[in-house]
């Protein structure tokens, strides 16, 4: 997977990242759905030209994938896009992605099921997401064997179909399993490497 920022797009006011991941690194650590310290709603990074290196070397998906959907900027969607080194055998790659859904509606924003497509054929580990509680563990699952068949189609209302229903079910295993690991997740993680 190619990942290189798109020449024509900025973070601008949307700060999901600042808000929605779990970011673990000396210089900088908060649970997700915490706002950072930093942050500042509706004008982004207090301190972005001296900000620290997890934060300077991430971005979502959006900033780097052109394929994706210009709509899809986290804060216009609801769906936070994340690189992901948790790429199980036989995918495409050293990285893979995770489509967190930051509200219940962002199920159906424009360019999701159409960016899903893309990846899943592409062979891209892709995950769908949801989100726990601020500090409390989510759910995710791997989509690619679910969704091979409406992804090779083209066909996004049948996707977006799908991918309700999914959605419906990781609701369900993420609060059967707040107080468990079984099948749970942190959000997304920004770490030092």
């Amino acid at each position: 997977m190619e990942f290189a920022l798109v020449p024509s797009r900025r973070c601008g006011t949307c700060h999901s990242c600042c808000v929605d991941l779990t970011i673990a690194a000396p210089e900088l650590s908060k649970p997700a759905g915490a706002l950072c310290p930093n942050c500042l709603i509706g004008l982004g990074c207090k301190i972005y030209a001296q900000r620290p290196p997890v934060c300077r070397d991430w971005y979502c998906g959006w900033r780097g994938l052109d394929w994706i959907a210009e709509g899809m900027r986290p804060d216009l969607s609801g769906v936070l896009i994340c690189p992901t080194p948790d790429v199980p055998d036989g995918y495409e790659g050293d990285q893979g992605l995770e489509f967190a859904l930051l509200t219940d509606d962002a199920i159906a924003s424009p360019g999701l099921a159409e960016a899903m497509a893309h990846a899943i054929r592409a062979n891209i580990a892709t995950f769908l997401c949801v989100m726990g509680a601020a500090g409390k563990r989510g759910a995710r699952m791997l989509l690619n064997n679910e969704l091979t068949d409406a992804a090779r189609a083209g066909n996004s209302a049948r996707l977006t179909r799908e991918l309700r229903q999914l959605r419906l079910y990781l609701r369900v295993m993420e609060r059967e399993t707040m107080h468990k690991d079984l099948h749970s997740f942190t959000a997304p993680v920004i770490e030092e490497t």
